[in-house]
């Protein structure tokens, strides 16, 4: 069987995509170029971030998916005392395009939550929401 070489270019193209989408996958850490899988290839830990820990996302290593933990870059450190009271697993983000602008999308201790970040911040000045001028 002859595969034509426009569908295996397409075919290609594709993979290509998806691995780097994937790879640049929100708060995942980066391959490492020298990944070696030594027989663990396609041993997939996870298919989703809800199969991981609720401070962990569902990365893909260069062997297979598995559960790894999130860098909190510019986040807030977590306070060893966060007491949850049902609000474990509750995320109001996953990223931090799901924030403002001068939010991150940080662990907390107990779910992920929009959080300020030193650097940068709100505009000078944000009226309220109802605030109508010359009313």
């Amino acid at each position: 069987m002859r595969v034509h070489p426009l569908y295996a270019f397409l075919l290609l193209t594709v993979i290509v995509i998806w691995l780097d989408c994937t790879a640049a996958k929100s708060g995942c850490p980066s391959i490492p170029a020298n990944a070696h899988c030594r027989g663990h290839h396609d041993s997939n830990k996870c298919r989703k971030d809800n199969d991981c820990k609720s401070w962990q996302r569902c990365c893909y290593n260069g062997c297979y998916w598995d559960c790894a933990d999130v860098p909190h870059d510019g986040c807030p450190s977590i306070p060893a005392n966060a007491r949850c009271w049902g609000h474990h697993d509750s995320n109001k983000c996953r990223k931090d395009n799901d924030c403002k602008s001068w939010q991150k999308c940080c662990y907390n201790g107990c779910y992920w939550d929009c959080e300020n970040v030193p650097h940068g911040g709100p505009p000078p000045h944000h009226p309220p929401p109802d605030h109508h001028p010359g009313h």
